[in-house]
């Protein structure tokens, strides 16, 4: 069943001045998709979470670094004590000012396959920082959601009092015509007063309500919506199978992100185990100026080898952690596995149940709508009592709030199952 509600409240012009930046122009208007959309640019958590992007992006690029050749521009001035420079064998070789200015090249050869190790370790983060982001995208999604069919739910109940009172209106002048005819009595004139003046305090507290819920939504979409109307273009489908959402939940954003943890944890423990593997680096240098005494090298080379034989149990211990953190992230993933299917199982029933309440509280408005009138035309036969007609006319509102708020609940629980499966409609 599809419904469009078109909802404009001329009196909430005169609403509090809200907290946001600026309002939206007047005379537009918004669906769940624009409020989302303007939901989307306004969220600073989503913001912070593409800085965590940023910063993975740059910690791949940190640790690939250590694997690449290091160059330096090394120039030293040593100035020292001449006193004893003459002295001994080579003591007239030494010069008092030495100066010495050199480029330095560091290329490691082989550490344990570590750098690698931990850029393919940042570059998983990364990638679970982009799926929690989108996990983030659905999440305000699905508050932006709530927030926008509170509006909606509590217009089209304040629409609803206002013929609520339209009815007591005209049942009251009906009832007056009467009065004066001597066809009803004065007890059910003021029966039916007394029902108009808890349908207009009805009215007072639902304005309130709806103040507080459109400034709950210009607060998330960042924008003063002011009486800006909202229009419901939201489709309730005819009933899908549970697999098709169940088979849509396994690629779930937040589940993604797990998995990609575990492949993060996974790297990490190789990164620790390349602590037990030799280091070999290889180290040049060529001199641009020297001490006198050894001013004829130029250049020199050096290859070094450390063979780690005893650490005192740290390499070790960091490799416990990490895999303890490794099995920590595996029963995260199956947890959160088994979490969501019971989610989407839930989310799925409860949006059947609401399609079929909303169907059978449709049949029963049609129903108390007809007897309503029903009662109206053997009232004025003489047939019924007045406080018939207003029980009749109390039947048919309520049954109309009703299949409004399940109507409305349904497409709620509807954009709920499709969040819970991980999908934006």
């Amino acid at each position: 069943m599809t419904r469009t509600i078109r909802i404009h409240i001329p009196f909430l012009l005169l609403a509090l001045s809200l907290s946001a930046e600026q309002a939206l122009p007047t005379g537009s208007s918004l669906d769940l998709k624009q409020c989302y959309d303007l939901a989307v640019k306004q969220s600073e958590p989503l913001q912070l979470q593409r800085e965590e992007i940023l910063r993975s992006q740059a910690q791949a690029r940190a640790a690939l670094g250590g694997a690449f050749p290091r160059l330096t521009w090394d120039w030293r001035d040593i100035r020292q004590d001449g006193s004893g420079l003459n002295s001994g064998n080579f003591g007239g070789l030494l010069e008092k000012n030495q100066v010495e200015s050199k480029f330095a090249i560091q290329q490691p050869l082989f550490t344990g396959l570590r750098e690698f190790s931990a850029y393919e370790g940042f570059k998983k983060q990364e990638a679970r920082d982009a799926w929690r982001l989108r996990q983030g995208e659905l999440s305000l999604y699905g508050e932006v959601a709530g927030a926008y069919f509170d509006v909606v739910a509590l217009e089209t109940a304040l629409a609803n009092n206002a013929t609520s009172m339209e009815l007591s209106q005209d049942r009251l002048s009906e009832l007056n015509s009467f009065f004066r005819l001597g066809k009803s009595r004065e007890g059910e004139l003021f029966s039916a007063e007394s029902q108009l003046a808890t349908l207009k305090a009805i009215q007072v507290r639902l304005r309130g309500q709806i103040r507080v819920a459109r400034e709950t939504l210009s607060f998330l979409i960042g924008q003063d919506i002011g009486p800006t109307p909202l229009v419901n273009t939201t489709n309730d489908p005819a009933p899908i199978p549970v697999n098709s959402f169940l088979a849509q939940a396994d690629q779930r954003p937040d589940l993604e992100a797990q998995r990609q943890e575990v492949l993060g944890q996974t790297l990490r423990v190789r990164y620790e185990k390349g602590a037990y593997w030799p280091i070999a680096n290889l180290a040049g240098n060529y001199y641009t100026q020297r001490p006198s005494f050894y001013d004829p090298i130029k250049w020199d080379l050096m290859l070094n080898l450390e063979v780690p034989l005893y650490q005192g149990g740290t390499v070790a211990a960091r490799v416990r952690e990490a895999r303890s953190v490794l099995q920590q992230a595996k029963l995260s993933l199956n947890y959160l596995e088994r979490q969501i299917q019971s989610d989407v199982k839930k989310a799925h029933a409860a949006w059947t149940s609401s399609l079929e309440e909303s169907q059978s509280l449709e049949a029963a408005y049609r129903a108390a709508k007809k007897s309503y009138e029903a009662q109206r035309r053997e009232y004025r036969l003489g047939l019924v009592t007045n406080l018939d007609v207003l029980n009749a006319m109390n039947l048919m509102q309520i049954a109309k709030r009703a299949w409004d708020d399940a109507d409305i609940e349904s497409q709620r629980l509807y954009v709920a199952l499709i969040v819970t499966t991980g999908a934006l409609p």
